[in-house]
């Protein structure tokens, strides 16, 4: 009947609590109604009595109607109310209507199963309510029939006894199986809530077993990561100790490099050197000397940057002081030809597969004119507003490539009676990425810079190249690639 009733009405979607009490208010309806009905029939048609088979039958009447009232609107709280008060009224009235206690078999005891039924289905204090009112009804039913009722019965004494043990039984058979049903059902919700307890204790021990793993997991990802906090330790100090000893390996390619006082000596005020190594020490380097009447000036750019192009940068130094002091060369090409030697031997180029090198550009200031020779990059100079471009050649310093014995050209620039002023540069700030699209700045934005600035005092034109090469990275947000060397001066 549980399943049928809980289906007909709807109610499986309720927990298990709810669905009891409303299934178990439904089955003393139905029982009611079920015992009623032979006893009105019996009452009419066994002594022709038409008040109490009228009172019951409009008890199943209103009882099936309240029914059909919550199949359809599902007030269970109204429903309820409705139907405790019928459960309270039906049998006093009965009793009543049949002349009394003993002519219909004290059928108004069964009015208590309003407030039971109040205390299964309903609050403490409206079960306590409907007690009250039972107990009112059960004097009142009383008092009207000793005051009002005659007291000759209309049943013989074995007919009373009869529908006494009936209505005892009836009342007997409905509060049982009420209660019955209300134990299995508790008993059966009491088991899911077991076996949930059951579920909750197995997902317990394996929270528990996984809690335990998770913190053996912790403890070894904490050695762990003790281990790799005492190797960043290590690190650190090893990478201070190493940028210690390359921040005092720049000082030490710094004083290889001419002294701001050489090149006042040299050009007075009419230089500018814009030096910006990649990292603490450079493959750039600049290398100026006086040898007689000659000013030698060369800009160079070797292989890699940082400590590797440091390297080859003082190599190249210690070549151009070799060749040009102890060889006593100072013509550019020729300069050239004895570097390219220099690095080859000193590298052993001949037998090792190394292609180290540089690009340099070298010029010698005479009295009468100028000459230049370079390797891989060009020399760029402006006479009387109009700047102008010398190639050097096709061919680094170094390498084995291009074997041993490399020839390069001299190039002459005459000196006119208007200064002219020269710009040596590596390729590091022309090649620059940056500005809005992320490119190189390329040599032509570079050349329109020299043209447009060289007006300019020279320290002024140092801080707008400076200037214009750093807000150019910082359009795309990009970062030095390269070391950049420009050296600006009028002779």
């Amino acid at each position: 009947m549980k399943l049928s009733i809980s289906k007909i009405f709807r109610l499986n979607t309720l927990d298990s609590e709810e669905r009891i009490q409303r299934v178990s208010l439904i089955r003393i309806i139905l029982l009611t109604c079920f015992f009623g009905i032979p006893y009105s029939i019996i009452y009419i048609t066994a002594f022709g009595i038409w008040a109490g088979s009228l009172v019951v039958g409009t008890y199943i009447t209103l009882s099936f109607l309240n029914l059909g009232y919550f199949y359809f609107t599902n007030q269970y709280n109204t429903f309820r109310t409705i139907q405790l008060v019928l459960i309270l009224l039906l049998p006093l009235s009965t009793q009543v209507a049949l002349g009394g206690f003993m002519s219909s078999s004290a059928v108004g005891i069964t009015s208590l199963l309003a407030p039971v039924g109040a205390l299964m289905f309903h609050r403490v204090r409206v079960a306590r309510i409907m007690f009250y009112l039972y107990l009112i009804c059960l004097i009142t039913a009383g008092l009207i029939e000793y005051f009002l009722l005659s007291q000759q019965t209309l049943v013989s004494r074995e007919i009373q006894i009869m529908f006494f043990v009936f209505i005892m039984l009836a009342a007997s058979i409905i509060i049982y199986f009420l209660l019955e049903y209300v134990v299995s059902q508790k008993n059966q919700s009491q088991a899911i809530v077991l076996a949930q307890n059951k579920d909750l204790l197995i997902k317990q021990d394996e929270i528990s077993a996984s809690n335990e793993e998770l913190q053996q997991q912790r403890e070894e990802m904490q050695a762990l990561l003790d281990v790799v906090q005492g190797q960043n330790e290590v690190i650190k100090r090893n990478n201070e100790d190493l940028t210690a000893s390359i921040t005092y390996a720049s000082r030490i390619q710094g004083v290889l490099l001419p002294t701001e006082q050489k090149m006042l000596d040299l050009f007075q005020q009419q230089f500018f050197v814009l030096y910006h190594p990649r990292d603490i020490v450079s493959g750039d380097f600049y290398w100026c000397e006086q040898v007689e009447d000659k000013i030698i000036l060369a800009v160079g750019d070797c292989t890699g940057h940082g400590v590797p192009g440091a390297f080859m940068s003082m190599l190249a130094i210690a070549g151009l002081n070799s060749v040009i002091f102890q060889e006593k060369i100072t013509s550019p090409e020729l300069i050239l030809n004895a570097l390219h030697r220099y690095i080859y031997q000193s590298l052993r180029q001949d037998n090792k597969m190394n292609v180290d090198g540089m690009d340099i550009l070298l010029v010698s200031i005479e009295p009468e004119q100028i000459s230049f020779a370079g390797a891989m990059n060009s020399l760029f100079y402006l006479q009387k507003g109009v700047i102008s471009e010398i190639k050097g050649d096709k061919k680094p310093i170094g390498g084995e490539q291009y074997g041993k014995v490399r020839e390069y050209t001299k190039h002459h620039i005459p000196k006119l009676d208007s200064p002219t002023i020269l710009y040596l540069s590596t390729d590091g700030y022309r090649d620059q990425f940056g500005g809005p699209q992320g490119k190189k700045l390329m040599k032509s934005t570079f050349v329109e810079l020299l043209a447009k600035h060289h007006t300019h005092p020279f320290d002024t034109q140092k801080i707008i190249l400076d200037t214009t090469i750093q807000e150019w990275m910082k359009e795309s947000n990009e970062s030095q690639v390269d070391d950049i060397l420009v050296v600006g001066l009028c002779v």
